[in-house]
């Protein structure tokens, strides 16, 4: 962490993650075979003055777990995005100078059996998770991961709980970040 933060101070490599309010997605549905999905667009930028490579788009993931498994369903999501290497075969990599940014789009899912939830079903509740794998101009590997909840618009902060109900949309929320980590 001590050598995280030198770097941070001295600015001598790039700090990519989400541009402010970077995270939106298409209505949260329930299809009629009870699959959850959504379509998301994310906007990250290079908050530092070093260039970064990305070499592909960020990719969100949507968690969908009951109110007792959340925190550890997200957590080791997030240690496996931290652990990730770079992807190969994705195409050309992108260049973010400082200051500049990236949009990504991407659709996402979980079918029924991927849905985290103890013996007696109950409520459940909507995570985005996911990670920004980049590199700095000498080949040091970087990662941002992320995970958002999704809330209640005009609550007091708290999850936006439904039940798995076949062919709904879940109401009009916010994702608020929940927890990110950075190396």
């Amino acid at each position: 962490m001590d050598g995280q933060l030198k770097q941070m101070q001295n600015e001598t490599r790039p700090w990519i993650g989400f541009e402010e309010n970077g995270v939106h997605t298409e209505p949260i549905v329930i299809g009629p075979d009870g699959a959850v999905s959504t379509l998301v667009t994310t906007t990250i930028r290079n908050f530092a003055n070093y260039p970064g490579s990305v070499p592909s788009c960020t990719l969100a993931e949507l968690v969908v777990t009951d109110l007792a498994h959340g925190s550890s369903v997200v957590s080791e999501r997030l240690n496996r995005y931290m652990a990730s290497t770079l992807p190969r075969g994705y195409g050309p990599s992108h260049i973010l100078f400082p200051g500049g940014r990236l949009n990504c789009v991407n659709s996402t899912f979980v079918t029924p059996s991927q849905i985290v939830r103890g013996p007696n079903g109950g409520n459940l509740e909507a995570y985005l998770v996911g990670g920004i794998v980049y590199t700095d101009s000498l080949g040091n590997l970087h990662h941002t991961s992320f995970s958002y909840l999704y809330q209640a618009i005009g609550t007091i902060p708290r999850s936006s709980v439904f039940e798995l109900t076949p062919g709904i949309i879940i109401p009009a929320g916010v994702w608020i970040e929940h927890r990110t980590l950075v190396d």
